[in-house]
C-alpha cells in the first residue's frame, strides 16, 4: 500500500493500481519527427486524440491524451499512418505512470 502525505496530512492510501485508477489522467504519447514537420504533427495529434502538448524539445513532443473512448487498435493504426504522413521517426503510447499522477 502507498500513502500520500501533503503538508503532513494523509491525503490518500491504496495500492499503486488503485491510485492510478483514481487519480490517473489517461495516456502519454511521446512522438519524434523532423523539426520541420513538428507544427503539422502537433495539430494532427491535438485534433485526432484531443492531445494536450506537455513538453517539446528538438522534434520530440510529449502529449497527455484523455482516456475517453479510445480503442488501442485505432490509436496504433493512426500512429502508423502518421509515420508516413508526418515522417514520424518513433513513438511511444503508454498509460500514465504512478510518478506522473
Amino acid at each position: 500500500r502507498i500513502g500520500i502525505l501533503v503538508k503532513g496530512r494523509l491525503e490518500c492510501i491504496g495500492t499503486a493500481m488503485q491510485l492510478k485508477r483514481k487519480f490517473g489522467d489517461g495516456y502519454r504519447l511521446e512522438i519524434k519527427c523532423p523539426p520541420v514537420r513538428a507544427t503539422e504533427l502537433k495539430d494532427f495529434v491535438s485534433k485526432r486524440f484531443s492531445g494536450e502538448l506537455m513538453e517539446e524539445h528538438a522534434g520530440t513532443m510529449q502529449f497527455r491524451v484523455e482516456q475517453t473512448g479510445l480503442s488501442l487498435a485505432t490509436v496504433f493504426a493512426t500512429l502508423e499512418q502518421a509515420r508516413t504522413d508526418y515522417e514520424v521517426e518513433e513513438y511511444s503510447f503508454s498509460e500514465t505512470t504512478l510518478e506522473q499522477v
